[in-house]
Parts: C-alpha cells; structure tokens; sequence
C-alpha cells in the first residue's frame, strides 16, 4: 500500500509540474508576427548588372503615418534584406535608393496574412545631364471660363526614351539641380500643383516653375493649374514651351467665343460628358517657341469661380485624351490604369469637399479632416505612378 501511495503522490507531484510549466507558458507575452523584406538593386543602362555597395532605406508606415526609417547597403552581388520586421493591417512599407543624384522609390507595399518575405526589384540607371533626352509627348491646355477670370490646367506627359535618368544641366544657388520648367502666361495667380509635382521640389519665380524632380525612363505626367483674370470680352494668352512638344492641344469651352493662333489649327469640336469643347492643335513645336493664343467673344458674366473645375478638366484631359497614349502601351502595363481612375475620383471628391466648405454645409474640422486624408491619398497614389515606372525599365525605353 505504502508503494501505491507513493506513487500517487509522484504523480500528483508531476501534474503540478505540468499545470505550472503550462500557466507560465500561457502567462508570457505571445511574439508578434515579423517578416523579411529582401531585393537586389539592379542598374539597367545598357544591360542589367547589379550594383554594390549603395544604400537602400526602409520606411515603414503604420495607418499612413510614417513610423521609422531603415537604412542597409548592398552586398557585391547588389542584394539587401531587412529582418524582423512586424506584419499586420494598417503596416506598409516604402524602399528608396539613391544613386548619382537619381532618386529611385519602390511603391508602396505590405505583408499581409501568412506573407513572411517580400522580394522586390530596385532598378536605376546612369544619369545624364543631356535635356535633349527628355521631350513633351503631348502637352495639354484646357480652359474653363469662369466670372471675370479663365481657369486653366495644363497636363503634359513627359518622355524620356533613353536608358538613363535625366538629373539635369544646371545647379541652382541650394544645390538641386534644374531638371524641368513651366512657364505660365503674364497675369497668371492661384497656381495649384494638381499631379506630379510636389511643393517640395518645386521653385516658383516670377512666372517660371522649376522643378527639380528628376525624369526617369518611360513617361511622367505633370498637371497643374491657374487662373488667369479678364476685365474686357478678349484675353491673349501668351507664353513660350519650354520643352520640344510632339502635340500641343488646346481646348476651350463652346460658348460663342473665337480662337486665333498662329501656331494651332482648328480641329472642330471635341464632345465629352463635361460638355463641347473647341479644339485646336499644333505639332512638332521646338522648345523656346512662342505660343500665342486670342480668345475674343468672352462674357463679362458667367458662372461662379469653382475650384471643381481644375478636377473637371483634367478629367477631361485624362479619359478623352490621355487615354490613348496609354493604351497604345503593351498590354502589360496597362495594369496601372485603376490608379488613374482612383486618382480622378479624388480629385473630384477634394474640388466638391472644397465647394461645400464654401458654401457652409461642412464644419471646419470635419472639413479638414477628410481633406487631409484624401490628399494623403492622392499623393501616395501619384508618387506610386511615378515610381511604379522603373519596375518595367526594358518597355519603357522603348517607347
């Protein structure tokens, strides 16, 4: 019996164990998912070869917030990784590289669900300070008339058909370097920065804007908008390209009014949802030639002056005229067409948040608020286009 007890006891004694070593378990803190995020850089001027020795920095988001940074350099065979890194929503992550004054920016990615490791490509080329290689394939100027005043967008896409990355030719007095202009007509005020420009690169003096975002192979496009102020029914409209332009259009309202241009021909009336447009081109315009453009018929009184406008006509612009640049592109980078779209539809919905904070339908904080959110949106979205582009280096310098 005494032999039966003990044994009893030792296995009592032997649950306890357990039962313990099973609550300690339980009481320590379960380790949060981590994830590897690992690539090669890869220059493909002339070929493909990777590149050593360069830095590549991690930023990592959580909700759109910017939450660190993380800096690795390259190993002979141009590969990186970044470890241990915590997964999970709300967490994206953003790699930058920079190399010979080109700066090279991944889109923004996550690891979502079971993904442990993420393999991304950085491509970059050699730079040329040569402003022959870059070009306006199509360069767009739309105008709405409003009460005493012409709201303008203008939306060029660049072309840079070469295999390197145009950093350009002059050094300004803070060290950047000079890599696009935009003149704008005498008189013109309210300049608004509505794709592909960012306030940060971008210089404004006097009636010149200079941008120094560098021009990377394949397309990049820039709009932007003004207005221009009118007190007698005829405005001219003159100012000169500052790029070689492949086709310039010009579009205003039908509403009874007369275009003279010595440099664009009339080519009748352009149809869209928004609306008749009158529609005059010119092709194969050198940089530095004047374009002067008369408009004569104009009301002294129209509609009210709306910031929905800007939206509108670059609305226009992208689905009746942009489009088929796009679409002559390879079927395989025709994928990035949703951004546009969401890009447009947060255009529209910032002009008409604008237009009803106007009017007094929304709090100023409410106001703010959701203005915030979606320009953060759509600087993401645009900032992705434009280093999306690098991901298909060999296609884009052949277009």
């Amino acid at each position: 019996m005494k032999t039966i007890k003990d044994g009893h006891r030792g296995l009592n004694f032997l649950g306890m164990i357990a039962a313990s070593l099973l609550l300690t378990a339980l009481a320590l803190p379960v380790e949060a998912a981590t994830g590897t995020i690992q690539g090669k850089v890869v220059n493909r001027t002339g070929g493909v070869r990777p590149v050593a020795n360069v830095p590549v920095t991690l930023t990592s988001y959580v909700n759109e917030a910017e939450e660190q940074k993380k800096t690795t350099t390259t190993d002979t065979a141009g590969r990186f990784a970044f470890r241990g890194l915590p997964t999970g929503p709300g967490r994206s992550y953003v790699l930058q590289v920079k190399y010979k004054e080109g700066d090279y920016e991944s889109p923004r990615f996550t690891l979502q669900g079971s993904e442990t490791v993420k393999t991304v490509e950085m491509v970059v080329y050699e730079p040329t300070t040569d402003p022959s290689v870059v070009r306006a394939g199509m360069h767009h100027i739309i105008v709405d008339v409003q009460e005493g005043a012409l709201q303008i967008v203008e939306l060029v896409v660049l072309v840079n058909r070469t295999d390197r990355t145009y950093i350009g030719a002059t050094t300004l007095p803070d060290g950047r370097r000079e890599t696009l202009r935009f003149s704008l007509p005498g008189g013109a005020r309210d300049v608004q920065y509505l794709d592909g420009l960012m306030e940060c690169c971008v210089i404004s003096k006097g009636n010149v804007l200079i941008d120094t975002m560098d021009v990377k192979p394949g397309t990049r496009q820039i709009a932007y908008g003004y207005v221009l102020p009118f007190t007698t029914s005829r405005v001219s409209f003159e100012r000169p390209l500052d790029t070689p332009t492949d086709t310039l259009e010009f579009l205003v309202p039908d509403i009874g009014v007369t275009v003279q241009s010595a440099q664009l021909a009339e080519k009748g009336v352009l149809e869209t949802s928004s609306g008749r447009y009158l529609r005059y081109s010119g092709t194969r315009l050198a940089s530095g030639e004047r374009i002067t453009i008369a408009i004569e018929g104009l009301p002294t009184k129209t509609r009210s002056f709306r910031a929905l406008a800007f939206a509108l006509a670059l609305a226009i612009l992208s689905a009746v005229l942009v489009y088929p640049l796009i679409k002559r592109r390879p079927q395989a980078e025709k994928a990035p067409m949703w951004a546009e779209e969401k890009r447009l539809a947060l255009l529209r919905e910032i002009a008409e948040l604008d237009d009803r904070f106007e009017a007094g339908e929304l709090p100023e904080e409410e106001y703010r608020t959701l203005r915030a959110q979606w320009k953060a949106e759509l600087l993401a979205l645009s900032r992705n286009a434009r280093s999306g582009m690098s991901h298909n280096p060999r296609k884009e310098g052949e277009r």
